[in-house]
């Protein structure tokens, strides 16, 4: 006998024989049973619901119960109606130290929502992915996985901001989405796998640019780890200001103060009540008519006039006035004989004004000056008093043909081309500023492991920043403005000590519409 055609399947049988007289008669059983077809889920262990022993609860996340009945808006249909927990496991049957993670799913959807998350899964084939285990098909399916893993979005808020910044770059250079990087506590590396819970902050975390192979290392999540790993890549200015401007933005204490105190960045500190330290102030300039700052050794901050039809506006730099700060900070406590590495540092204070000039550059510039030789506009360190108050006209700048600024337009030569002699003051506030001490750590950390001496300004003059004048008590001479900071100290004092307010550091950036 012959079967044509067919497969997956098998015979048994038995076969008896009757002699009756001279009759035989022959009688034989067939008994065909068709073998299972072998699946993607047949390649893992099932795993009934009693052999699952939970620890440790890590996530859970319910779907919006009013999707179950009415109305549901079009961006929901995306979302399976399914509640997902997450937790830590024993299975029976496995060593007693075995820690598993096991996904359960329940709800209307939930065999739909297990199925696709176990299609994204089921092919892991290095140690960048979570690994599955087994798997339940049951009316609450689960996915096993190996090994204790934790989403990223758990600790999130108890990493460092550098570490942060790391974990986004090392998942962006992995091409993992952040909600899908997970910690595998066993191995101490960060993972992809599964959807995980989802963090507002992820996408206002900045990437770090550098070029070196990223390590997935939890231990990198630490500041300081992270810091000293992220030394070992090639000397880059660019790189440094970037990583002083994240620990500066992730860890100020920004504290708005009225009225103005200054207008001129100045550094106060609680344990003397006086002032330590006054900077010249950074400008930038704002829309298109001032491009190419450079910052001079003398103070000023250089701009090239570029567009002479739109209005001029020159807007005192914050950031770059607390960076420079920053900076150089251990060089100014080791001139007053402060150590950063047992002080609580948080009692210095950064006071910044936010000042905001605008001019009016006639269309006879156009005419009377040939658009091939650059004109340039210096702005000066203010004065500490008199202070600056919005509807003021100033004149704390001055124009030149000279890139170097030694020969100055005059006046009359200003007035004749177009050049505005006069500024408005739009805006004048003041911020106060401060930093934990490990901020101030971590930045003397990176400036040795860069091969600067932080007792020196170095670090903050090869970053592009000009020198702070440090005032060291019972000494005139230490600075040019011992009379007026005499009189500003009270000022500031009675400011400092008022009650305040604390702001985003967002609200700090100057808009247009405060112009």
């Amino acid at each position: 006998m012959a079967f044509t055609g067919s497969s997956g399947f098998s015979i048994q049988g038995s076969a008896y024989n009757s002699v009756q007289g001279n009759q035989i008669i022959n009688s034989t059983t067939i008994q065909v049973r068709q073998e299972k077809k072998h699946t993607m889920y047949d390649e893992f262990h099932t795993i009934i619901l009693g052999s699952v022993c939970r620890i440790r609860d890590i996530y859970r996340e319910d779907y919006l119960r009013r999707l179950a009945v009415g109305k549901r808006e079009w961006w929901e249909f995306a979302r399976p109606r399914v509640d997902r927990a997450i937790c830590t496991a024993r299975i029976r049957g496995e060593s007693v130290d075995s820690r598993f993670t096991v996904v359960s799913y329940t709800g209307p959807e939930a065999k739909k929502a297990w199925k696709k998350d176990f299609q994204r899964c089921y092919n892991a084939v290095d140690t960048t992915k979570m690994q599955l285990f087994g798997i339940n098909q049951s009316n609450i399916p689960l996915l096993i996985f190996y090994g204790e893993l934790i989403p990223l979005a758990h600790i999130w808020d108890r990493i460092g901001s550098l570490g942060r910044s790391y974990a986004i770059t090392l998942a962006w250079d992995m091409k993992w989405r952040v909600s899908n990087t997970w910690i595998d506590t066993e191995k101490g590396t960060l993972i992809e796998g599964l959807e995980g819970p989802n963090n507002d902050s992820f996408e206002r975390q900045p990437i770090l640019g550098i070029k070196m192979a990223l390590a997935p290392s939890v231990e990198l999540l630490q500041n300081h780890l992270c810091l000293e790993y992220l030394s070992r890549s090639s000397p880059d200015k660019e790189f440094d200001l970037f990583l002083i401007n994240l620990l500066d933005q992730a860890s100020a204490v920004t504290v708005e103060e009225l009225p103005v105190t200054t207008n001129r960045p100045t550094v106060l500190s609680d344990h003397t009540n006086a002032m330590i330290a006054i900077g010249n102030g950074i400008w930038e300039g704002a829309g298109p008519c001032l491009k190419s700052r450079v910052t001079m050794a003398d103070g000023r901050t250089r701009f090239v006039l570029t567009n002479r039809t739109s209005p001029m506006l020159a807007v005192s730099d914050l950031a770059d006035d607390s960076m420079a700060w920053l900076s150089q900070a251990s060089s100014v406590f080791h001139k007053l004989g402060s150590s950063s590495l047992n002080e609580d540092l948080s009692s210095y204070k950064f006071v910044g004004p936010a000042i905001v000039l605008r001019g009016s550059v006639e269309e006879s510039v156009q005419i009377r000056h040939p658009q091939s030789l650059p004109i340039y506009f210096d702005l000066h360190p203010l004065p500490l008093f008199p202070l600056l108050e919005p509807g003021l006209t100033v004149s704390p700048h001055s124009w030149s043909f000279d890139e170097h600024g030694q020969t100055s337009i005059p006046e009359d030569e200003c007035e004749y081309l177009g050049l505005p002699t006069k500024i408005l003051v739009t805006r004048s506030t003041n911020y106060k500023v401060f930093w934990p001490t490990e901020t101030y750590n971590l930045i003397r950390q990176w400036q040795i492991a860069r091969g600067f001496d932080p007792t020196t300004t170095e670090f903050a003059r090869y970053l592009g920043f000009p020198a702070l004048d440090v005032i060291i008590p019972g000494l005139e001479e230490s600075s040019s403005t011992s009379l007026e900071t005499e009189q500003l100290g009270s000022s500031i004092w009675s400011v400092l000590t008022a009650p305040f307010k604390y702001v985003a550091c967002e609200e700090l950036e100057i808009s247009a519409a405060m112009m």
